[in-house]
């Protein structure tokens, strides 16, 4: 693409916030922004306003009408509203260069009446072809943020070529970066082999890289299992025990002490009310382990919450006490490839047992949810949704049917 003027403008791929694609554009210095560096400090490029050529100009308004958004052609001027109210019309005409302003978009109507929509500058991704690992790792490394570029490289690339970005990274930004793809991959039984790269990434300096390769391990293990991650690696919890003695910053602590919990070897006595939580969950689930060939269950502890989770080969059930919120929970989870789903979302994966039943049955089911600080009432709601899940028999040996059918008639949020 050529550059009409280089003293003003610089090529760039550019993307608008809460959108999913991203255009090949211009940023502009801009007439006053001298002044403005000189006045508030900076870089030359920090006041931006992006450009594009009139094709990518049409690749953006046709964007627009998927958001619902009014946007056409009268001639050469870009014109747009927003039926719905949320951001101010816009008319946006070429340049002299022959170039529109599409940061002209995105204005709220009124305080309250949308988001706010920012351009930012994106890492820049080959749009054809397949992704190689050079490439993830040259584009992580410039420091940019991956913008949409993020849920392709989620679709697109598989957990071995990450893995081989990471060795070809040369700042820990990249290499953080990638700790969050891991452990969002849906193929979590295949990142469980990243764990001892992750390990390394303790030692690091730099305490974003520590806070996300703590919680890449974590979520990898509760996706996985620890089964799967101690057969992968067998010292994981002594090094990370080591490291949780040495480690002074609070989040990496916290991460820390909930993947050792998972792997059963919490570093520290939990609170009282917590303890209390996982006896009274085992107490009540238990029968899981013998009767439907569940594992032990794992136990992630943290200031917000308690969690006591089961698995098989095909299915979760997990108790939850939210200290924060103040509800207790038991979810049935229909695990995606072998492993807990990275979102549990109740349209597609999980429903707590009452809920299902009353879906397949037809029949009221008591459905409050008590406080767990309340030990009177979180220990009836066990016991109650205990006996409810031996109703579910077919949904604890892996078979969905009636699983599927509850959840294709629960109602959209839409």
């Amino acid at each position: 693409m050529e550059n009409p003027d280089p003293k003003r403008y610089r090529l760039a791929e550019v993307a608008l916030q809460l959108d999913e694609h991203s255009y090949r554009g211009f940023l502009s210095r801009g007439l006053i922004s001298g002044l403005l560096i000189r006045l508030l400090g900076g870089g030359e490029w920090d006041f931006r306003r992006p450009y594009l050529r009139r094709e990518e100009a049409e690749r953006f308004r046709q964007h627009l009408t998927e958001l619902g958004v009014d946007a056409r052609w009268e001639g050469d001027m870009l014109i747009v509203s927003d039926p719905d109210g949320r951001w101010r019309p816009a008319r946006i005409g070429p340049n002299r260069h022959g170039l529109y302003q599409v940061g002209a978009f995105g204005r709220p109507l009124q305080p309250g009446s949308g988001f706010q929509r920012e351009w930012e500058e994106v890492v820049p991704l080959p749009r054809e072809g397949p992704l190689r690992s050079e490439t993830i790792a040259t584009a992580l490394d410039s420091g940019l943020p991956l913008g949409p570029g993020f849920d392709r490289i989620e679709r697109e690339v598989d957990v071995s070529m990450l893995i081989d970005s990471l060795s070809l990274c040369r700042t820990d930004y990249a290499r953080e970066r990638l700790c969050i793809l891991l452990a969002h991959h849906q193929h979590a039984l295949e990142a469980v082999e990243a764990l001892p790269l992750l390990v390394e990434f303790l030692e690091r300096e730099d305490k974003q890289l520590r806070r996300s390769a703590a919680y890449a391990i974590g979520t990898i293990v509760n996706r996985a299992g620890p089964g799967r991650a101690r057969g992968t690696a067998p010292g994981l919890a002594a090094a990370l025990r080591e490291r949780w003695a040495r480690e002074e910053d609070d989040q990496v602590l916290g991460e820390l002490e909930a993947v050792l919990g998972a792997l059963g070897q919490p570093p520290k006595p939990t609170e009282p009310s917590a303890e209390w939580f996982v006896q009274e969950a085992r107490r009540e689930l238990d029968f899981l382990l013998n009767e439907y060939g569940f594992e032990e269950p794992t136990v992630e502890d943290r200031w917000s919450s308690t969690n006591v989770t089961y698995r098989n080969d095909t299915t979760a059930v997990a108790a939850s006490a939210d200290w924060r919120d103040g509800v207790v929970e038991v979810f049935l989870v229909k695990l995606d490839q072998g492993a807990i789903p990275l979102y549990l979302n109740g349209v597609t994966n999980y429903l707590s047992p009452s809920l299902f039943l009353q879906s397949v049955e037809g029949k009221e089911q008591e459905t409050g949810l008590p406080s767990p600080r309340d030990r009177d009432e979180t220990r009836r709601f066990l016991e109650r949704e205990s006996e409810t899940l031996k109703r579910c028999e077919d949904v604890l040996r892996g078979d969905f049917t009636r699983f599927d059918l509850a959840i294709a008639h629960l109602p959209s949020d839409d």
